[in-house]
């Protein structure tokens, strides 16, 4: 857990306690990690199996659930759970390859957003940072390295920071960190 950068967090739509349990698993994830927020899926793993269904349309019974499935756009209980966490949510069956691929495939794509989120965040305080460092050359080192990070993860680094980088950096120091 300590070094996963994402995770699918899957339940089986026919246990409830397998429902249950993916709270205790996301609140594990957050404190191991020491974040607010990282990079899950919820996944309801399953869906050919609807008639056994156990968690579903907000506690309904599946007879109530067919009965006004043409007439309402009723949401599932992992849905309501990912929008609480903030994540995204998607129904699978492993058995009939249904949404596997797209499941693995939006963890990804939760990752390198995540990354590029935290890298901007990193090197926009560090830009700050920089002018009323104690040990500017040591910091200014580290800002070089974010910066080298940003590009290589695809980050565009805007005009505004390069300004800020050149103002606290004079022109001789800069070509020394490079």
């Amino acid at each position: 857990m300590r070094t996963g950068e994402g995770f699918l967090l899957v339940y089986s739509i026919t246990s409830r306690n397998s429902f249950e349990e993916i709270s205790t698993f996301y609140q594990q994830i957050l404190r191991v990690k020491d974040m607010d927020q990282f990079p899950v899926i919820i996944v309801a793993n399953k869906c050919d199996l609807e008639y056994e269904r156990q968690v579903g349309m907000n506690g309904e019974t599946q007879i109530h659930y067919f009965i006004r499935a043409e007439n309402a756009q009723l949401s599932s209980e992992g849905r309501d759970l990912a929008k609480h966490f903030g994540c995204k949510f998607i129904e699978t069956s492993a058995k009939q390859r249904i949404n596997v691929d797209e499941a693995f495939s939006n963890l990804v794509r939760e990752i390198r957003r995540y990354n590029k989120v935290s890298v901007h965040n990193t090197i926009s305080h560090a830009i700050t940072d920089v002018g009323c460092a104690a040990s500017r050359s040591n910091r200014l080192v580290d800002l070089c390295n974010l910066m080298d990070l940003a590009l290589r993860v695809s980050i565009i680094i805007p005009t505004e920071w390069t300004k800020a980088l050149q103002a606290a950096v004079p022109l001789a120091s800069w070509r020394e960190l490079t």
